[in-house]
């Protein structure tokens, strides 16, 4: 086990948003992780998106074609002691994964951390919307979490 943490960055022809995510994973507090960057079978701007990035935390994985069952590979990829679940059209907060982190090494009970994400438009502009509105520091038992997580993700599909 080298780092604490392998972010698995899934992607797949977004450029444009890559890029920005890429830059906000870079910028985090918290610096003991891995980046996993998994190209499902994107056009080649996305692997210059990449390759203009150097750092040694970096690890571009590419598959052929698109294929749903690539996004599962991010756990055969994990060495480290905890995973995160990334995508291409996401950014993060600069001390999102240090608050994480916190989080779940303070109470050796929690085996899963989630957070809430603030909505943007095709700019980067916030539109004021937050999701899934869950509750702020709640423990969840067992499945609880993800029973209530699809109910409300299913409210706004």
């Amino acid at each position: 086990m080298d780092k604490t943490l392998t972010i698995a960055l899934q992607t797949y022809n977004r450029p444009k948003y890559l890029s920005e995510s890429i830059t906000s994973i870079l910028n985090q507090s918290f610096e003991d992780y891995e980046l996993i960057i998994l190209d499902n079978g994107s056009e080649p701007d996305t692997v210059s998106v990449v390759k203009s990035f150097h750092d040694c935390r970096i690890r571009y994985i590419r598959n052929n074609i698109n294929d749903l069952n690539f996004l599962n590979k991010a756990f055969e990829f994990v060495n480290n002691k905890f995973l995160m679940i990334f995508h291409d059209d996401d950014v993060m907060n600069p001390y999102l994964i240090e608050n994480l982190i916190d989080t779940i090494e303070k109470d050796d009970t929690i085996n899963t951390v989630s957070c809430s994400i603030n909505l943007i438009d095709e700019n980067s502009k916030s539109i004021k919307k937050t999701r899934p509105r869950i509750f702020k520091n709640k423990n969840w038992k067992k499945t609880e979490y993800i029973q209530e997580y699809l109910v409300l993700v299913k409210k706004y599909i």
